[in-house]
């Protein structure tokens, strides 16, 4: 019996994206198909109204490999995240933003770092030289602010773009 199962999996919930879906797909499976070539793309539209429904139908048509899945209405982003996960088969299981404030470009860097032995593999924000104190201000209170409300620790920055690191989970 031959395993279908894809090697990876990259979820990316999507809502009124309709111009950027298309440059999204091509930079994650430019990205991905130097180190698999058995991967999904689950692109899910969480309810958009401009077209973003039509031009995912559009990415799928021309490459099976992207995935759609469409929320008959808007649930949010962790909503439409879980419905991702839901669907996801890969082994390895990466997730995005759909607007490409995460670079796909840093998925080949999270495998390597996955494959040294960790079960969870993040990136953390590294600010722009041109970053203003405003933007680096309310991103430290509102790390602060979860890190209160929440028992688990999370890092300053944590998911967001710029450097891999590996997480705090203990290697398997």
């Amino acid at each position: 019996m031959v395993d279908r199962r894809p090697d990876l999996s990259v979820v990316a919930p999507v809502y009124n994206e309709a111009g950027n879906v298309a440059e999204l797909a091509r930079r994650i499976v430019a990205a991905v198909e130097p180190v698999t070539t058995r991967f999904e793309v689950i692109c899910v539209d969480d309810g958009s109204v401009d077209g973003t429904a039509e031009a995912l139908a559009e990415l799928h048509k021309a490459d099976p490999r992207i995935r759609v899945i469409s929320l008959s209405r808007n649930f949010g982003h962790q909503q439409a995240l879980t419905a991702g996960l839901d669907h996801a088969s890969g082994e390895l299981i990466v997730t995005m933003d759909g607007d490409l404030q995460h670079p796909p470009e840093l998925i080949p860097r999270l495998i390597e770092a996955q494959k040294t032995g960790f079960d969870i593999v993040n990136t953390e924000r590294v600010y722009a030289a041109g970053t203003g104190p405003f933007k680096r201000a309310t991103s430290s209170l509102f790390y602060r602010w979860i890190k209160w409300l929440s028992r688990t620790p999370i890092q300053t920055g944590g998911r967001s773009s710029r450097r891999c690191l590996p997480g705090r989970a203990a290697a398997t």
